[in-house]
């Protein structure tokens, strides 16, 4: 009589709290698969920003190399001009190059 119809409510009461625990547990996997899509497209970005990150500074570099080319190539011109004999390492030239130097040594990526 009443004890096997209270064991019936249990058996009724754990059987709501299974289902319930399923559902919940199901969406806790749907929450968890969407959070690894979000996840995996944060991380596709960062990606794409380091490749940008690393053209801009090869830009960068480039652009610095080329410059120091010129400068170079102006001061032999006019030291050609001057008559003067070309740069041995001293003068302004060296000052540029250990201006660079000092720049790069710095890690001041401006």
């Amino acid at each position: 009589g009443a004890v096997a119809q209270g064991a019936a409510e249990n058996v009724d009461r754990r059987e709501e709290t299974v289902a319930e625990c399923f559902q919940k547990l199901q969406a806790a996997r749907r929450a968890s698969n969407e959070a690894q899509v979000v996840l995996a497209k944060a991380n596709k970005e960062v990606s794409r920003l380091q490749e940008l990150v690393l053209q801009a500074k090869r830009a960068k570099e480039r652009a610095e190399e080329e410059a120091t080319e010129k400068a170079k190539g102006l001061a032999e011109a006019q030291q050609a001009h001057d008559g003067q004999r070309p740069d041995d390492g001293g003068g302004e030239l060296d000052t540029l190059r250990s201006a660079k130097r000092m720049k790069s040594s710095n890690g001041s990526a401006t």
